[in-house]
C-alpha cells in the first residue's frame, strides 16, 4: 500500500520487526521527503500501558520509519543551442554643390624706395625710385556645379552559443601626417569601420523567438582635411526579441543638411584692394541615411549551412 501511495517504482518499502524501511533512487530531496512522509502516515498508534504512564517502565525511543533512499545524480547539462546572427548594414549618401561667384578686386603693391651714397670714387648723391605692381586687375567668373551619391551595404555573418556574446568587427585604418611637439612630423591612423556585439538568448528549450542585446558602432569617412580625415559616428544599443528566421530593423538614422552663403570672401582675397567688386552664392546640400537589419537563425549544429556558403564562394574541399 505504501509503495503505490508513493507512486515511484524506484523506491521499495519493507517491514521489519515493526520498522518501515524505505530503500531505492529518488529524483530530488523533495521527492524523498515526500515518500517518508508518506510512510509515517501508515505508522499504527501508540497503545500506552500502565506501568508507562506511571513511568515505571520507559519506552524505547526508535524511528519507526527509517529513510534510506538516495538521492539520484543530477543528469549532464544539455549542450547550448547554436544561433547564426546575420547583419546587414545599408547606408545611402548624397551630396549636391551649386555655387556662382564674380570678382573683381584689383589691388596695388608698394615697392618705393629711397637710397643716400657717398664717399668713394663715385660722387654722393639720393636716388629714389617708385615702383607698383597692381594685381587681380582682370575681373574673375566662377560657376561650378557638383553632384555624388554613394551606397554602402555590408553584410556579416557569425555562430555563437546560446547567451554568450558575439563580436565581429571590420576596422580600416587611414594614416594622416600630423607635427608633434618637437616639430617633427609623424603619422597617426584614424580607424573607420564597423564593430558589432551582438547577444543572443533563446527564450525557452521549445521557442523559436530569441532576444538580442545588441550594440552596434559605425565610423565612416566623409572627407580629407588639412588636419587629417573627417569621420562620422553612429552607434545603436537596444534588446529586442525576434523570431528565429524573421528579419528585424533595429535601427535607422536620416540626416538632411543644407545651407546658403552670400558674398562670402575667399581666404586669399585682398583686405585692401583699389575697386572691391563682388558678388557669390553658393548653395549646399548633404543627404544621409543608414538602416541596421538583424536575422538570428537556431540552428542544429555549427556546420549547418556550410554547404550553402561553399557553393556561394565556389570552395571545394
Amino acid at each position: 500500500l505504501i509503495e503505490r501511495d508513493v507512486n515511484n517504482p524506484e523506491i521499495t518499502v519493507r517491514a521489519v520487526n515493526g520498522k518501515f524501511i524505505l530503500e531505492g533512487f529518488a529524483n530530488d530531496k523533495a521527492e524523498k521527503d515526500r515518500a517518508e512522509i508518506i510512510a509515517k502516515t501508515y505508522v499504527p498508534d501508540v497503545v500506552v500501558d500502565t506501568a508507562e504512564a506511571d513511568k515505571k517502565i520507559l519506552p524505547r525511543k526508535v524511528d519507526v520509519v527509517i529513510n534510506l533512499i538516495k538521492i539520484k545524480p543530477a543528469p549532464a547539462q544539455e549542450p547550448r543551442k547554436i544561433v547564426q546572427l546575420v547583419v546587414h548594414y545599408v547606408e545611402l549618401q548624397k551630396d549636391y554643390t551649386k555655387g556662382f561667384r564674380f570678382q573683381w578686386t584689383p589691388d596695388i603693391g608698394d615697392g618705393s624706395s629711397l637710397q643716400f651714397s657717398t664717399g668713394g670714387r663715385s660722387p654722393g648723391g639720393v636716388v629714389a625710385t617708385i615702383t607698383g605692381t597692381i594685381s587681380n586687375l582682370l575681373p574673375k567668373l566662377n560657376w561650378a556645379k557638383e553632384h555624388g551619391h554613394a551606397r554602402v551595404l555590408q553584410s556579416s555573418s557569425l555562430i555563437v552559443q546560446d547567451g554568450n556574446p558575439g563580436i565581429i568587427n571590420s576596422i580600416s585604418r587611414l594614416p594622416y601626417q600630423i607635427v608633434n611637439a618637437e616639430g617633427q612630423p609623424s603619422t597617426n591612423f584614424e580607424e573607420t569601420g564597423i564593430r558589432t556585439n551582438i547577444t543572443p538568448q533563446i527564450l525557452g528549450a521549445r521557442s523559436d523567438s530569441v532576444q538580442l542585446k545588441l550594440n552596434f558602432a559605425v565610423k565612416s569617412l566623409v572627407s580629407y582635411t588639412d588636419a587629417g580625415p573627417l569621420t562620422s559616428s553612429r552607434e545603436i544599443q537596444t534588446v529586442i526579441v525576434v523570431r528565429s528566421g524573421a528579419s528585424a530593423a533595429v535601427g535607422g538614422l536620416i540626416t538632411n543638411d543644407s545651407g546658403t552663403n552670400y558674398n562670402k570672401l575667399p581666404p586669399n582675397a585682398s583686405r585692401n584692394p583699389i575697386i572691391s567688386l563682388y558678388a557669390s552664392k553658393d548653395f549646399r546640400r548633404n543627404q544621409s541615411q543608414f538602416v541596421v537589419f538583424v536575422t538570428p537563425i537556431i540552428k542544429s549544429s555549427a556546420s549547418a549551412g556550410s554547404e550553402k556558403i561553399k557553393r556561394k564562394f565556389r570552395l571545394n574541399d
